[in-house]
């Protein structure tokens, strides 16, 4: 008996000191790391600036931007600007077409399809692609990181149209909870934070009212894991030798583990891509009318919509519903970027996204490219 109360005694005690000892290090983000982001100030007024009609707007002063986990691993790094309109474009755009026999499309979308964090982002990579073909294709990049359907509506109403753009068509690509966010606003200029590092601030309207939209910076808050750094900062952070000071809510690790896997063994699920459409999804008023509102000034201005589901990482966790309802309520042509990553093994999959980040990685971001030029071919 004695024995095996020792027994009992001694395996409690080492799962507590193995439980300590995980938990903490989950605290600091060096076991289950979690992505952190820092861009280096080099715009005195803001490299990211609040803007009423598209959310943010981006400073000409280019300035690096990075994803590095939490143990230190660096996921990406990139350049951050805005063009002559404050979008990220690697080219500057104007109203007025340039050339008569160039394609011009609009794109709106999220980080995805700002994707600063790499080389080149997918609207870029089309351009590039049709440019070494021969053919004449603009894409004007209007997404910006975190938007969805409001910034979508207020940029296209209130600059696309209020300044009468000539264009041939709009691509909408939505990702995950895209059309269930309002209006997202950033800012990241120079303020009071008590001597701590500054993190960029991020704020959401309340609804889905296009004139309710802030006009000013109102409710917002320090994003968790999104910093503003001096250069030299950012160098020691690349290099290893320096990162923000990172904390997180406490949980018994281990334990938490345990559960997650007993959960996992009694319901198993496949995390390949899920290809056919789902048609399950049912939007609110505030998501119909102000749908129905950009499908009246897409009629108005005579442009045809192109909606493109952009994959999602888990992809047991699939909202192909909401893109395909979504081009159903415009008018508009469907197709699933999902498809650029048919036929690809789990681990080829798998290699296309950011390890601890869920974006996807320089290659994922071209694959699709690639697969949207073919959609083109045939549109508008």
């Amino acid at each position: 008996m004695r024995a095996a109360i020792l027994a009992l005694v001694s395996v409690g005690l080492t799962y507590a000191l193995a439980e300590g000892v995980a938990t903490t290090l989950y605290v600091r983000g060096l076991i289950d790391p979690v992505p952190i982001w820092m861009h280096e100030r080099t715009d005195p007024a803001g490299n990211l600036r609040f803007d009423p009609v598209r959310g943010a707007r981006l400073s000409q002063t280019p300035a690096r931007i990075v994803c590095v986990a939490s143990d230190g691993t660096i996921e990406t790094q990139g350049s951050y600007f805005g063009n002559n309109e404050g979008f990220p474009d690697s080219d500057d755009f104007h109203p007025k077409r340039a050339d008569a026999d160039t394609l011009r499309l609009a794109v709106f979308g999220d980080s995805f399809s700002q994707a600063q964090f790499l080389d080149t982002n997918w609207p870029d990579r089309v351009e590039e692609l049709e440019r070494s073909a021969g053919r004449k294709l603009e894409l004007l990049n209007f997404s910006l990181d975190g938007a969805g359907l409001v910034n979508w509506a207020s940029v296209l109403t209130r600059f696309v149209q209020a300044n009468e753009y000539e264009l041939d068509g709009v691509i909408f690509a939505v990702w995950g909870d895209d059309l269930d966010r309002h209006f997202t606003w950033w800012d990241d200029r120079p303020r009071e934070h008590k001597g701590e590092l500054q993190r960029v601030l991020l704020g959401r309207s309340r609804d889905f009212d296009l004139d309710q939209t802030p006009k000013g910076i109102v409710a917002g808050s320090p994003y968790l894991r999104w910093y503003v750094v001096t250069p030299e900062q950012f160098d020691r952070a690349i290099a290893g030798e320096w990162l923000p000071e990172f904390h997180r809510a406490a949980r018994p690790f281990l334990w938490e583990r345990a559960k997650q896997l007993v959960a996992e063994l009694r319901n198993p699920r496949d995390g390949r891509p899920i290809t056919q459409p789902q048609r399950f999804r049912v939007f609110n008023q505030g998501q119909r009318e102000l749908m129905d509102r950009t499908r009246h000034a897409l009629n108005a201005s005579k442009l045809p919509a192109l909606v493109v589901r952009v994959p999602n990482r888990v992809e047991h966790i699939s909202w192909n519903g909401d893109a395909i309802r979504f081009a159903e309520r415009l008018g508009a042509r469907f197709v699933d970027g999902g498809e650029a990553f048919d036929g690809l093994s789990d681990d080829a999959f798998d290699a296309l996204w950011l390890p601890v980040d869920g974006h996807w990685n320089q290659r994922g971001s071209d694959l699709f490219a690639e697969y949207l030029r073919r959609a083109l071919a045939d549109w508008p």
